[in-house]
């Protein structure tokens, strides 16, 4: 059924708009600051695509500032696992994928770090270790629409240096009725059950309540979205691209086993994955608006998330040419310097693993806004909570032939490396064969408590605890008519608290570890001369059967076991790992900020052309500390570990203008011109040190030192891998340009260009660091306490510009017979003089810096029916994924594209009214995601890292609206 809402227009229509959830784009534009009045309208019923499209020209037109926009009639009609897949297909907006899923995005071609998000206007908290957003805790259908601003004002808060991304949700007194949204929709890939017992179908049920009581003055939101949803997909990796020149099997090398050339580049190791990615969400919102009059409102808004992550890896590891001892046969093949087709000598001593790896996620924002209107007088105020606490743990069990070092069977594993160095083999060991899968370390990892190799698995825990309190006070005058339509002027205060801790321990089979204790005990508390067993056999209640998930790899079968249930079910032991490391991954940031903002608003003639706009002035000072830990290992003395803490206080200006001049009804210019500042990331603030002291230079017995404190530059004893809490934020004095050219109700051009001079930003360097107050080995006095650190510092200088074309097309602009065919799309090229620098010293692009972005829509919506195919690009980019040890590392992304398409019907009339039937087929090219060892050589893509195979995804929904 459709529903009406008011909206100005300058042709005086009023639109009649059908979603697919509970929710309407025209509340998120009656909410906007000043873009819509209401006014006495005719009648026009447009639904569907068409009729979001145009509640986002209209927004784009009306607003003052360069925005863009996506409303819950598109949403809901896409039906997109979560709101990044929506808003992704915006100009200048690129993802970032995790497991397949867009969960950060970019906009204007920088990294997800430097925008803000916000819901209902608040700002929000982060999932993941530092400040972005991961846009799939936020179910689409939930949210009534977002709009992106690409240019800031004095009254929007937390505004970042690329732009701010508001989510909105439904306000119910917009609406005059009851309203009431059910859906339902089931999924598969086309990967198929990868692992055995792991399943391969997904589901997603949710729905809405909108109700209004007392008369219209006490409206009521209720939504729900529950999703159980199954990732597959394959992955590849890569441990490294050693060169050649000597032997690792035998010493010096056999007539048999020719070196391979010193610049001849070889496979250093391999892994090779079957990923399935089984995510529970439960979402849940309700807002309670009350406007008693028209001089008061107030309302409650609430959203909850709990967000379950389960990764099911079972993978098989090859140490090759850079860890294990083998080499290769001759006859293997070289192209351009790499080898790409070879057999190893003796064979490979491969590991067994699986892994079950769980994040959990619990988030939920309140907030509280009371607005009060007197006349040309009005005042807000607005209290917000936002929280969220995510608890991961990472499960491993190892396998083999034997333990490492141990003996056992080995496999050649003749090997060949296709276009995207993805290695295939030919394995002569057969992997699905229970018998050579015995649980034992059999990359001999690990030394647990004294005994080498007898690490048969690892268990890691984090928790980050993320939490803000936010508080708005505003007041508003309307001027009337003049140069200043109106003025603002508020405070804005915020609180923010993260904290992260961590917690490792070595997993051991409890009887082989109780066989080991008992040696020990017996022999004089000593290992010496114990001898572990080949490896354990896998119990039968946790065999889980053969997966042919590593197919695609060439390895048709493994013995696959389930990692959770043989950890719960106590088969194994957890030694804690009671080494300082746990020290290096926590911390714990503070950040107070308090904003005052004044803004005036513009609305007059120029040549009697309409100019409007806002000029404001930000004054934000913030308070921020670190507390966390310094850690040394020296060598042949206990680990030292210190309490550190740290901080800053500073303060900014940010002016920031908006302006747009009307050429005539149809075309426009728009100009915007501030002062942008993003805080640091929270991993380079943290007051967390990795420190070493040498000993080399002090008399081994009086413990002397022969190091000069004024010669410290030439011999220090310091060095190390240090936080920095000082750092002050990204600044940058921005420029931005566009013309837009609109005609009718869904045809539009929009040209933008942007231009950024970067006064402040972060990188990293080696720097002097006073390490006073630091510990040393007992006796040591050193003459000096300087050294050299690795560090991210502030800098000045450099710039981000871009270029930004986006438009819609109307067929029914041509001609009558094509009513309803539409095109929509958009390009942005960005480029940086910036440069950041890697772990190794490497220059590197700008974070999350892809250069060209493009994507476009060809859709038609017409009578019910609904067809659409949608296109995304994002060039190469460099960004930040969590790593082995469940850290972040960086490393540079190959371009990546996305396609996508979906078709519907929506009835029309009858007793099926307001029912809609959609199918959806996601990443119809089956794209794969491939990042690369940026530091072995920037330009080089052959240096392989990770490589990800995703399947394509069907989906079929079925949505009900009734009122």
């Amino acid at each position: 059924m459709t529903s009406r809402i008011s909206r100005a227009r300058p042709a005086s229509v009023r639109h009649t708009v059908l979603a697919s959830t509970a929710t309407s784009f025209a509340v998120l534009a009656l909410a906007t600051s000043g873009a819509f009045a209401q006014e006495q309208m005719e009648s026009v019923t447009v639904t569907g695509f068409r009729a979001s499209l145009e509640n986002t020209i209209v927004l784009k037109k009306e607003s003052t500032q360069i925005v863009e926009a996506i409303s819950a009639e598109d949403i809901g009609k896409l039906p997109d696992a979560s709101i990044g897949e929506a808003i992704s297909r915006l100009p200048g907006l690129a993802t970032q994928r995790t497991n397949g899923r867009a969960s950060d995005i970019s906009i204007r071609g920088t990294s997800p770090d430097f925008s803000t998000t916000l819901l209902n206007g608040r700002e929000q908290v982060s999932t993941n270790d530092n400040r972005s957003v991961q846009f799939d805790q936020y179910p689409a259908e939930l949210m009534s629409g977002v709009v992106i601003y690409k240019t800031p004002s004095a009254d929007l808060v937390g505004a970042g240096l690329s732009g701010t991304i508001d989510m909105r949700t439904t306000r119910p007194l917009e609406y005059d009725h009851r309203v009431i949204s059910l859906n339902v929709r089931g999924q598969t890939n086309s990967l198929g059950e990868l692992n055995p017992k792991e399943g391969q179908y997904g589901w997603r049920l949710g729905g809405t309540y909108i109700d209004q009581f007392s008369g219209g003055k006490l409206g009521l939101v209720v939504g729900v979205s529950l999703m159980d949803d199954l990732n597959p997909y394959q992955e590849y990796a890569s441990w490294g691209y050693p060169n050649g020149g000597w032997c690792r099997s035998a010493a010096p090398c056999p007539p048999a086993t020719p070196v391979v050339p010193s610049n001849v580049v070889v496979p250093g190791g391999a892994k090779f994955n079957s990923v399935v990615d089984g995510l529970k969400r439960n979402a849940a919102l309700a807002t309670l608006q009350y406007r008693p009059n028209e001089h008061f409102e107030s309302t409650l808004d609430f959203f909850g998330s709990t967000f379950r992550d389960d990764w099911r890896v079972t993978r098989v590891e090859a140490p090759m040419y850079n860890w294990g001892s083998q080499d290769l046969l001759p006859g293997y093949t070289v192209n351009n310097g790499y080898v790409t087709g070879g057999t190893f000598t003796p064979g490979v001593h491969q590991i067994g693993r699986e892994e079950s790896d769980r994040k959990d996620n619990d988030l939920w924002a309140i907030g509280w806004k009371n607005t009060y209107t007197n006349g040309p007088w009005s005042a807000m105020l607005d209290a917000g909570y936002s929280s969220v606490q995510r608890h991961s743990r990472l499960l491993e069990n190892y396998a083999g032939t034997s333990y490492g070092g141990g003996g056992g069977a080995v496999d050649p594993m003749p090997f060949t490396l296709d276009s995207n160095m993805v290695m295939h083999v030919a394995p002569k060991l057969d992997y699905g064969n229970y018998s050579n899968m015995l649980l034992a370390d059999s990359g001999c990892w690990g030394n647990v408590n004294g005994l080498n190799c007898a690490q048969q698995g690892y268990l890691k825990y984090d928790k980050v605890h993320d939490h803000m309190a936010t508080l708005k006070l505003e007041l508003q005058r309307d001027l009337g008519a003049g140069f200043f339509k109106g003025v603002t002027a508020g405070l804005y205060f915020t609180n923010r608290t993260k904290t992260k801790s961590t917690d490792e321990y070595f997993l051991v089979v409890k009887s082989v570890w109780a066989d080991a204790n008992t040696y020990y005990a017996a022999h004089g508390n000593s290992y010496a001369g114990y001898t572990l067993p080949v490896g354990t056999p896998i119990p039968d209640q946790y065999r889980t059967g053969v997966s042919s998930g590593l197919s695609y790899f060439g390895i048709p079968g493994f013995a696959s076991w389930n990692a959770d249930a043989a950890f719960d079910g106590g088969f194994y032991s957890a030694i804690h790992n009671t080494g300082p490391w746990a020290y290096q991954k926590g911390y714990d940031v503070n950040e107070a900020v308090y904003t005052g903002y004044i803004k005036t608003d513009i609305d007059t003639l120029l040549a009697n052309h309409a100019l409007t706009g806002n000029i404001g002035l930000q004054f934000v000072y913030t308070h921020q500390t670190s507390a966390g830990f310094g850690v040394s290992f020296p060598s042949n003395a206990p680990p030292i570990v210190i309490p550190l803490t740290g901080g800053l206080n500073y303060g900014q200006l940010l002016p920031s203008m908006n302006l747009s001049f009307e050429i005539n009804d149809s075309s426009k210019i728009r100009l915007g011109g501030a002062r942008e500042l993003v805080r640091a990331r929270m991993d380079q603030m943290v007051n967390v040190n990795s420190y070493s002291f040498g000993t080399s230079g002090f008399d081994p017995v009086t413990l002397a030192d022969s190091c000069p404190a004024a010669n410290w530059m030439n011999c220090s004893h310091w060095s190390g891998d240090v936080g920095n809490p000082k750092l002050k934020p990204w600044i940058a004095d921005a420029v931005d340009l566009s013309y837009e050219y609109y005609h009718g109700k869904d045809t539009y051009l929009a040209i933008a260009g942007f231009y950024k001079n970067l006064e402040s930003y972060i990188y990293k360097q080696t720097t002097p660091f006073d390490f006073t107050g630091y510990l040393t080995p007992t006796g040591y006095k050193p003459n000096s306490y300087m050294g050299y650190v690795s560090q991210d510092v502030n800098g000045s200088g450099g710039n981000i510009a871009g270029i930004e074309v986006s438009g819609a097309f109307s067929g029914s602009a041509l001609s009558g017979w094509l009513e309803g065919f539409g095109l929509t799309g958009n390009i942005s090229y960005t480029d940086s003089s910036m440069k950041g620098v890697s772990n190794s010293g490497t220059a590197t692009p700008l974070p999350g810096l892809s250069k060209l972005v493009y994507n476009g829509t060809m859709y038609y919506d017409n009578e019910g029916f609904s067809a659409r195919v949608n296109y995304n690009f994002r060039s190469r980019y460099y960004a930040q994924i969590k790593g082995f040890d469940n850290t972040y590392t960086n490393n540079e992304f190959k371009a990546q594209a996305w396609l996508g398409a979906q078709i519907g019907y929506t009835f029309q009339e009858g007793t099926a009214k307001g029912l809609n039937i959609s199918l959806q087929a996601d990443n119809l090219l089956h794209a794969k995601q491939m990042m690369y060892h940026f530091d072995a050589d920037p330009n080089d893509t052959r240096n392989n890292q990770d490589w990800w195979r995703f399947g394509t995804t069907y989906q079929v929904s079925l949505s009900y609206r009734f009122e």
